[in-house]
């Protein structure tokens, strides 16, 4: 039986049935955006069309299956690392790890700092993490994705935060000017990743500064190029960090974090690229956009916002700040410092207000991992190694010197910048991703033939089997 065979007995497939037997291949051939929904109206001059049929919302299964996509829970992560330098100088380390569980997609040192939030008509939703879930629970929501029973995971993992579609100002600067017409529309599901950067931050954060790696930072927006608050902990001073340019290992507040937001961007790269994949095998629309605005997201979605002024972003100091408020410059930025559903933080970063100080949200950051019983490394439960317990055992804290080291670095940034991150703050959304029915008409109007395949030729027939006419 030839492709052509196949494709034409897969017609008489279930949505469920023919989405488990649809190549990974094709999905990665066939990907394209596809932006024209069913309802739509663009206005481009010779472009211009106004389909003639209602939007059609995706289904309860067709979302259940891009949630497993984009931020499902698979299994215990193998953690094949040295945790301690037996053999010799800079071998070990392994303590970079923030969780032994996974997700659809890899995560630096399983932080999985990106949390899914998705809106649609008539209601908005967070997809728990794996942090997010008890411990007695994990294991039977990885065996429900096993068993592909997407629905039934996705009705235990998603969680109701309003019972209307979230929406940000369709102008510039929040939507850019291409975009209004087809963003977060009726009948859409609108996938928006918020990634929480301070458990990544200091994961890394303990391993740079750790005695192994040894390196020293610097505070790159001191016009004297101070350090960054771990002065007494260079070797020129009797420490232990190389703060002797020539070894290599110096850098500066800004080259860490921008390397921090890096990592964060991959890990919505490729929780966005898992949608999309899943979109083409469903065989709907979907595509990729501009979602960064630097608060327009966060506060839709109910974060907790503080109030931050144009000169504190830019670091004006004493005079700066003067000289923009007699300009009347000064104006008030919104930032997101977390999210509580009912009255309990779910997105909680390590940092003020929800810790009093950087020091004590450094503690929680290490009693989270070294604790025992509920620690990452300190959890003898399940887990894919046979004899946890002995492996953990073996696993070494971090030493008193390193945690000083972070808690100097991690003040600092908080008395110099308010905030920490300190050229961001702890949230951060990059792109968005709709997913949606498409008007096939459009593109049989406008483009040659091969725009869209027979999967989406199909996808109503398949999965909407009560929407096509006897």
């Amino acid at each position: 039986m030839d492709a052509t065979d196949l494709r034409a007995a897969d017609r008489g497939l279930t949505g469920p049935d023919h989405l488990a037997t649809y190549p990974m291949i094709d999905a990665m051939t066939d990907r394209r955006a596809r932006r024209f929904a069913l309802g739509d109206h663009l206005q481009g001059g010779a472009f211009s069309y106004r389909s003639d049929k209602p939007p059609i919302p995706l289904n309860l299964d067709e979302e259940a299956v891009l949630a497993f996509a984009g931020a499902g829970v698979t299994g215990r992560l193998t953690g094949e690392l040295p945790y301690q330098p037996s053999a010799g100088p800079e071998t070990g380390g392994g303590q970079v790890m923030m969780s032994l569980v996974g997700r659809t997609f890899p995560s630096a040192d399983g932080v999985a700092t990106a949390t899914l939030f998705l809106t649609r008509d008539d209601g908005t939703y967070y997809i728990r993490r794996p942090q997010d879930v008890p411990r007695d629970e994990y294991d039977g929501l990885v065996e429900l994705g096993r068993q592909r029973r997407f629905t039934e995971l996705y009705e235990r993992m998603r969680v109701r935060l309003s019972d209307h579609r979230a929406e940000i100002p369709r102008q510039v600067p929040f939507t850019p000017p291409f975009n209004k017409w087809s963003t977060n529309l009726p009948g859409s599901t609108y996938f928006v990743p918020v990634s929480e950067v301070t458990g990544l931050y200091l994961t890394v954060l303990f391993a740079a500064v750790g005695e192994e790696f040894a390196y020293y930072f610097h505070d790159d927006k001191d016009p004297l190029l101070r350090p960054a608050g771990i002065g007494r902990f260079a070797k020129s001073k009797g420490g232990y960090l190389h703060d002797d340019v020539r070894d290599g290992r110096v850098g500066t507040i800004d080259e860490l974090e921008t390397y921090i937001l890096e990592l964060c961007g991959v890990e919505q790269g490729l929780m966005i690229q898992n949608l999309l994949l899943a979109t083409e095998a469903l065989g709907i629309g979907s595509f990729t956009h501009y979602a960064a605005h630097r608060f327009a997201w966060t506060r839709a979605f109910g974060f907790q916002m503080r109030r931050r002024t144009f000169a504190e972003v830019l670091h004006k100091g004493f005079f700066g700040t003067l000289l923009m408020r007699l300009l009347r410059k000064n104006v008030v930025i919104p930032q997101a410092v977390g999210l509580s559903h009912d009255g309990v933080p779910v997105v909680k970063p390590y940092a003020p207000p929800y810790y009093p100080t950087m020091e004590e949200a450094v503690r929680a950051f290490v009693a989270d991992k070294f604790t025992p019983g509920t620690g990452v490394f300190r959890d003898a439960g399940p887990s894919a190694w046979r004899d946890p317990a002995l492996i953990q055992s073996a696993i070494p804290e971090y030493s008193e010197a390193n945690i000083q080291a972070v808690i100097a670095y991690c003040e600092y940034v908080m008395k110099h910048y308010g905030q920490f991150p300190a050229n961001y703050g702890p949230l951060r959304t990059l792109m968005a991703v709709q997913a949606h029915h498409l008007d096939l008409s459009f593109y049989d109007h406008f483009y040659r033939e091969g725009a869209y395949t027979e999967n989406h030729a199909q996808h109503i027939a398949r999965w909407h089997p009560d929407l096509v006419p006897a």
